[in-house]
């Protein structure tokens, strides 16, 4: 059974998006490593079984890195639009990862892993389509429906993650996943502007981890 650090980090699995468009980035390290889940969800993930996770508690941030190799998923959007978006993880990473059952770490450690996280693509909402959506009867209804059944709402972006796990003593790559994401249809902080859904999906990809964090330490007390 894997470590429940890593299987608290890898349930984002569990909650992706359906998207079959997800390439794997063969700029990252893990991707020859990475395996689609199953279910058709826009993830793919990758553990090393002869990796010892059982001494590792606390985590490692990375500044996040803008990828930008040829297979990126950014379309025409500009630079700066990109790194806007890798300061906003950076800004928030910390405070939705930290907490009371992962420790973040501020340097490496015999006990740390380190996280790299890699932002690989976006794309924007429209943001005026998708208000007159949640207004007139039948959007409204159908993001309703939407987000009852944990999906993205009419005329949502996205944001393409990926997050590769090292360990700090050594350098090697113990776990890593890639994933896309659209905030729940019902989000209305996702329709603020053209980035709010890309913004709130990254939010929402280092929610889970989080969330387990928590009930995994729960359950080891």
């Amino acid at each position: 059974m894997k470590h429940w650090l890593i299987a608290a980090v890898l349930a984002v699995a569990a909650t992706g998006c359906s998207s079959p468009g997800l390439r794997k980035a063969e700029g990252l390290e893990v991707a020859g490593k990475l395996a689609p889940v199953p279910k058709g969800v826009s993830v793919y993930q990758y553990v090393d079984p002869r990796f010892d996770f059982l001494p590792f508690r606390r985590v490692l941030l990375e500044p996040v890195v803008v990828y930008t190799a040829p297979d990126h998923g950014f379309g025409d959007i500009p630079q700066a639009e990109r790194q806007a978006l890798a300061r906003f993880i950076d800004a928030n990473a910390p405070r939705i990862l930290g907490g009371a059952a992962v420790k973040l770490a501020e340097a490496p450690a015999p006990d740390v892993l380190q996280l790299r996280l890699t932002l690989v693509g976006m794309t924007r909402s429209r943001p005026l389509l998708q208000g007159v959506s949640y207004a007139i009867p039948v959007g409204a209804a159908l993001n309703l429906a939407k987000g009852a059944a944990g999906g993205s709402g009419v005329f949502m972006g996205s944001v393409i993650l990926a997050g590769e796990f090292y360990d700090t003593s050594t350098g090697a790559l113990a776990a890593g996943f890639l994933a896309q994401r659209s905030p729940n249809a019902v989000n209305v902080l996702a329709i603020a502007s053209e980035s709010a859904a890309a913004e709130q999906g990254a939010l929402s990809l280092l929610e889970e981890p989080r969330g387990r964090f928590d009930a995994r330490a729960a359950e080891r007390r």
